[in-house]
């Protein structure tokens, strides 16, 4: 296992087939990288707020783990074409993920350098006052449909 420090808030962590003690790289599932990446890096007690990006090879598996500031913010909108308006209203790029539960498209916004959520979110859906718990709650019960880029993803796919 190589770790590679690239800021103080980021790391690029490189797995071997025998670090990743029988998984496969591309079938690692995010709990799977969490557990992979706690090892490394320690327990952290802002695991909500650390964003990790994965990319498989055959035989060896990069992460990226970055920690963000700030707490992330939620936004629920009643159906896609609502998140789709939102999303076009926003500029700049943003770490962003959009997932489905229980009828509802929930965009959640993680912020980089303490910045606000953007206007339009609120104007086009409704924010969510989440608990500790709550994104949790959204990996165990929600289907993410996009992960680290999703105001991006739906500005280019929906211009």
């Amino acid at each position: 296992m190589e770790k590679h420090i690239i800021n103080e808030h980021t790391y690029a962590l490189y797995f071997n087939t025998a670090d990743l003690r029988g998984l496969e790289p591309e079938k690692v599932t995010l709990p799977q990288a969490e557990r992979l990446v706690s090892d490394v890096l320690g327990q952290h007690e802002r695991w909500d707020n650390m964003c990790l990006e994965l990319f498989p090879a055959h035989d060896s598996l990069l992460i990226f783990a970055r920690m963000l500031s700030g707490k992330p913010s939620y936004f629920a909108f009643d159906g896609i074409e609502n998140a789709i308006s939102a999303c076009r209203s926003c500029d700049g790029t943003l770490l962003s993920t959009l997932t489905y539960i229980d009828g509802e498209y929930i965009m959640t916004l993680y912020p980089e350098n303490n910045e606000r959520p953007p206007l339009a979110m609120s104007e086009f859906g409704r924010k969510i006052d989440a608990s500790a718990s709550y994104p949790e709650h959204l990996r165990e019960y929600g289907r993410e449909i996009v992960s680290g880029n999703a105001v991006e993803l739906m500005k280019s796919v929906f211009a």
